[in-house]
């Protein structure tokens, strides 16, 4: 089980999701629809920096992007940005990002390899 912690900075509307450990694509979503459930920001930052996440298939991964498909339209213009180290995570995190690409509002999706660089693409 993993340790999900959520930060939010509602002046500079920014979330930032840190996980630790390893995950499941059940956990994840239960933090999609709990974040999605109080104010939501129009920035995301998916810190997947210190999480295990070579149990997730291909197929949760884009269940995972359809489940925030259910809230995206409360982030029309905002960013999502996700950072995973390993080339596993950063090659489900790119899934993601293409699945997302291809819905109607405009929220834009990056995945980054560092924190630093992430957070610099959010607040630009």
């Amino acid at each position: 089980m993993a340790v999900i912690v959520v930060e939010k900075d509602i002046d500079r509307q920014l979330t930032i999701i840190s996980v630790t450990g390893e995950t499941t694509a059940e956990e994840i979503t239960r933090t999609i629809v709990a974040h999605n459930s109080h104010e939501v920001t129009k920035l995301i930052l998916w810190d997947l920096t210190k999480a295990m996440i070579q149990s997730l298939t291909g197929n949760q991964v884009r269940d995972l992007a359809q489940t925030t498909q259910q809230f995206i339209e409360r982030r029309e213009g905002g960013k999502t940005a996700i950072v995973v180290p390993s080339d596993l995570g950063f090659g489900l995190a790119r899934m993601y990002d293409i699945v997302q690409e291809n819905t109607q509002v405009q929220v834009s999706h990056m995945t980054f390899r560092g924190k630093e660089l992430a957070l610099q693409w959010l607040l630009e």
